[in-house]
């Protein structure tokens, strides 16, 4: 078999131990796809939390501001 044919192995590192994913049986593959899916939502689930606290904050801006020129108005009509 020449080296173009030849397949390389598919090394995975967890808790700080490689392992070939070709020895592992369809069990232990399972749990390494379950666990890459969960990893994959947790980022997706952080991502989407920046994006809504930062919104959260700026409507929250918004509102401020709106009620301190609604205040300054206040002020200006009862002065």
């Amino acid at each position: 078999m020449s080296d173009k044919n030849k397949k390389e192995p598919q090394i995975m590192t967890f808790e700080g131990k490689e392992y070939n994913l070709e020895e592992f049986n369809q069990d232990q593959i399972k749990y390494v796809n379950m666990v890459a899916d969960c990893e994959r939502k947790i980022q997706s689930m952080r991502f989407n939390l920046e994006q809504i606290t930062l919104g959260c904050e700026a409507w929250s801006a918004k509102l401020r501001k709106s009620l301190e020129n609604a205040e300054t108005i206040e002020k200006v009509v009862a002065d």
